[in-house]
């Protein structure tokens, strides 16, 4: 290949610098041409480089973050087996739970199913229980009403404190029956305030003259909203408390207003209760200061059945003492609103007097014949003329007899056979020319009979019967100048 740079031999000088400068710049171009290819391909190398770099660098990070992911995912799958077997155990747990709500309702229905046939039992036999108490009181006061040595009247009156302790024992058993089994429910009415402070005070005066004690109470002109029945119970105990653990002195049985309410508090002069013994006092069973159930002072079971009772008509109970000084318990119970609608009278009804019983000719009707024996004997020692009859059929034939001459009507409200008292006194009184007053006895303190014997205008008393407030109660009855009108069953 012949050498470029070489002039041809032929050419002269000038045309020979011409061909060199051509050249020269041919060169040039030729120099420009790959240096331009040189530098491309350098960037070409460099880019390439670069890329390799930054793939190493993701490669690492892509290891990086795959380790990473895969400590995280191994976490969430031990995360998942433990809520796995959490959940298991919830499920077992939930079973378990479901199973002892299961049993618990199951426990809770045969308990209330237990309570309720105890009570049923308690109501069905109280009658029974209470019948040859009934008729031994009823005997007792006829021979205390009599003539008799002194002697014996010392062994009637010991065997009558005896049938009146035996009747409050029972009765505070049938009452914690029934509280405790949730079937006693209040009926809530207005009722005159004063005349049940009244009736409670002369029922106590005698226990509490006989302890030396002086009773009063400070009347009260505001009218109540509350169940009567149940409220008597609450002050009753407080009374029977006071007077029993007051060894000297005096017992106030008085009110205080509060805005819309009044606490009714009993106080005394008693040895009192220690701060730390407030406390166990509603406890079931407790006599503070007392030797261990003491019977003469009761089962102690007197404020439990108050706190029950005032648990069921929502009236707060309270009580303060002073050690050597004395003790109040109080309730609150609500003033009556209105008293536009009926006031309940007084339950027993004990202010009335002035009627004499002599001659007076009485109906006495029960199932039992030691009872209108018992009954019999007591009101002919007063001076009544009594008819009993022991059926429905014997009824309805001595009322027939006697006819107008009839006075008082006394029957019991369970009778075994036949109806129940109420509807016999009911059938008797479509008998009779002119509607006579009537007296229902029964051994069954359901508010719902006591409210039904009021509705169709008569009167009841609880067995077993007490003399004085029979004969308070006979003795209002025939006081009345005109029998309240028939109201239909």
């Amino acid at each position: 290949m012949p050498d470029t740079l070489a002039s041809p031999p032929e050419l002269a000088m000038a045309d020979r610098l011409a061909w060199l400068e051509r050249e020269n710049a041919r060169l040039h171009k030729i120099t420009d041409v790959l240096m331009d290819r040189v530098e491309r391909s350098m960037d070409v190398q460099g880019s390439a480089f670069s890329l390799f770099q930054t793939s190493v660098t993701l490669g690492q990070v892509v290891r990086d973050r795959t380790t990473q992911l895969s400590s995280a995912l191994s976490a969430l799958a031990a995360t998942n087996q433990e809520l796995t077997a959490l959940n298991a155990q919830l499920r077992r747990e939930n079973a378990d739970r479901r199973a002892a709500e299961v049993a618990m309702r199951q426990a809770k229905n045969e308990a209330e199913r237990a309570n309720l046939s105890k009570t049923k039992f308690l109501a069905a036999i109280s009658h029974d229980l209470l019948q040859p108490l009934n008729a031994a009181r009823l005997f007792v006061a006829a021979l205390l009403e009599g003539r008799t040595s002194p002697r014996n009247g010392r062994l009637a009156s010991g065997i009558s404190n005896a049938l009146e302790g035996v009747d409050g024992l029972l009765n505070t058993l049938l009452d914690m029956s029934k509280l405790d089994a949730g079937v006693i429910e209040a009926e809530i009415r207005p009722f005159d305030a004063n005349g049940l402070f009244l009736d409670l005070v002369e029922e106590h005066t005698g226990v509490a003259r006989a302890r030396g004690l002086d009773l009063r109470f400070v009347p009260c002109s505001l009218t109540l909203s509350s169940d009567q029945q149940l409220m008597t119970r609450i002050l009753r105990n407080f009374l029977s408390n006071a007077i029993r653990y007051t060894p000297a002195g005096r017992v106030l049985l008085g009110c205080r207003r509060l805005g819309d309410t009044v606490r009714i508090g009993v106080w005394d002069t008693g040895p009192g209760i220690p701060e730390d013994k407030l406390g166990l006092i509603f406890e079931e069973f407790q006599q503070v200061g007392q030797p261990p159930l003491d019977r003469e002072k009761g089962l102690g079971l007197g404020l439990a059945i108050v706190e029950r009772i005032a648990g069921i008509l929502d009236h707060p109970v309270h009580v303060r003492s002073h050690v050597g000084r004395g003790t109040v318990f109080a309730v609150d119970v609500p003033v009556a609103r209105t008293t536009s609608g009926r006031i309940a009278p007084p339950q027993g009804a004990q202010r009335v007097a002035g009627v004499g019983l002599g001659d007076v000719r009485v109906l006495a009707i029960d199932d039992d014949p030691q009872i209108t024996a018992a009954m019999a004997t007591l009101l002919g020692a007063w001076g009544c003329r009594v008819e009993t009859a022991t059926a429905v059929g014997d009824a309805i034939a001595r009322a027939r007899a006697v006819g107008g001459a009839l006075d008082l009507i006394i029957a019991d409200y369970h009778l075994s056979d036949g109806p129940i008292g109420l509807d016999t006194v009911e059938t008797l009184q479509g008998l009779l020319p002119a509607r006579v007053p009537a007296l229902m006895i029964t051994a069954d303190r359901c508010p719902a009979l006591r409210h039904e014997v009021q509705l169709r205008g008569y009167a009841i008393l609880g067995k077993p019967v007490k003399p004085a407030p029979l004969r308070a109660m006979i003795t209002h009855l025939l006081s009345r100048k005109a029998p309240p009108a028939r109201v239909p069953a």
